[in-house]
């Protein structure tokens, strides 16, 4: 038996799990020979691959995926199925990871992303979706935590040094710095002025960034790592 999407059970236990917390997506892939396209898609009768529509499916919902503040946080090559039926021979293994499990629904109900899956749908040819939560504390080997993460290695809100769209300087005391939920962060002046107060990834309101007290900002320094996109409002 293939599995392309999920089961209306397994999704009602995916929604009544916590929705405020990171997730990760663990997915193994098995692509088909020949991409199968519905007789009304426009790649109907072409001579795709099955990769080549995973492919168009990767390419053209990348705005999508990353507008919710998805990213991909591993990927590899299967090679040999060591422990397990040796039918399952998977194509593609990688890990999402997504804000909350909020984005993740956010986005495969998205309208734009229900007509873009059909390219994903034409060349699995079967599939495996694990939603998982990461472990707490260090790892004592095999997946085992050996204890709590200790205060000084928790996740910090991270304070970017610059404007995503102009690139001013912000600095971590900046009374100027705007972010959103996923942290992505602007000058007041293009929060205000450019951006009409929303963030142009997530479409979240920009606030005030929290500034951190100084005898903390030793322990738990700003982040170095400059952000900046194309956001068409950034170029007006």
């Amino acid at each position: 038996m293939a599995y392309i999407d999920p089961d209306r059970e397994a999704w009602e236990v995916f929604k009544g799990l916590p929705r405020d917390q990171p997730i990760q997506m663990l997915n193994l892939v098995k692509l088909k020979p020949k991409a199968e396209y519905p007789a009304d898609h426009p790649d109907h009768g072409r001579d795709l691959s099955g990769l080549d529509a995973y492919r168009a499916y990767g390419r053209t919902t990348a705005h999508i995926f990353s507008r919710v503040g998805g990213r991909q946080v591993w990927a590899g090559k299967p090679q040999v199925m060591v422990t397990g039926p040796g039918a399952e021979a998977w194509d593609l293994a990688f890990i999402a990871e997504y804000p909350t499990s909020v984005a993740f629904i956010a986005m495969v109900r998205d309208p734009e992303y229900r007509e873009l899956v059909k390219h994903r749908t034409a060349g699995v040819a079967d599939s495996r979706l694990l939603r998982l939560e990461e472990g707490g504390g260090k790892r004592g080997g095999f997946g085992i935590s050996a204890g709590p993460v200790p205060r000084d290695k928790a996740s910090m809100l991270a304070l970017r040094p610059n404007c995503e769209c102009c690139d001013r300087d912000l600095p971590a005391d900046s009374p100027d710095a705007r972010i959103c939920t996923f942290e992505c962060t602007f000058c007041v002046a293009c929060a205000e002025t450019r951006l009409g107060g929303a963030c142009p990834n997530c479409a979240g309101n920009l606030v005030d960034r929290p500034i951190r007290p100084a005898a903390a900002l030793a322990r738990f320094p700003a982040s170095t790592e400059r952000v900046t996109k194309p956001h068409k409002a950034c170029a007006a």
